[in-house]
């Protein structure tokens, strides 16, 4: 039996179905569970088919800024429960990533993060400040999209072994 891989997201963007259905189309088990199904600042839901399967954990999102929301949402435990994750990946530092992290530590899976941020986007707020090094020291891997996120999470202590760059994949086929 493969392995399962759950994916921790605030939410499915269309550039991460197209990617995500095409590790499915490739034979993997995935699942994603997300925090809410589309940011207010979004209009995106609806417009594209995940092959893959999908949870909304509930809660609420709480804007930050204009293109930032943090998320807290009840039941992370029960959903990852139901979904048997054997590899779970957080894409944050929300209270509820740090729920996931917490759960995939206290139940013996794997953990990762994936991330687009780097130095100059990373927030640096006190609260990133205490969950961003705990969270780092859970994960057995750091999955970033450049390489300057890549020295980021390095000057943040991430093994150069445990650090992986995946670039962003565009939601659209490349022109001719």
């Amino acid at each position: 039996m493969a392995p399962r891989v759950v994916v921790f997201n605030n939410m499915i963007t269309p550039y991460t179905n197209r990617l995500y259905n095409e590790l499915v189309s490739r034979g993997l088990d995935l699942a994603v569970l997300s925090c809410t199904p589309q940011e207010a600042d979004r209009s995106w839901a609806g417009s594209f088919t995940p092959r893959y399967i999908t949870r909304t954990v509930p809660g609420v999102s709480i804007p930050l800024s204009r293109s930032r929301h943090t998320h807290v949402n009840i039941g992370v435990g029960r959903a990852l429960n139901a979904l048997a994750p054997d590899l779970l990946f957080v894409n944050g530092l929300y209270p509820s990533m740090l729920a996931g992290a917490a759960w995939a530590r206290a139940n013996g899976k794997a953990l990762a993060l994936t991330i687009d941020g780097w130095r100059e986007t990373m927030p640096n707020t006190a609260y990133h400040r205490l969950a961003r090094p705990w969270l780092l020291r859970q994960c057995d891997a750091v999955v970033c999209c450049s390489d300057k996120g890549r020295a980021y999470f390095r000057g943040e202590g991430v093994r150069a072994d445990d650090l992986f760059v995946v670039p962003l994949v565009p939601a659209w086929d490349p022109p001719a």
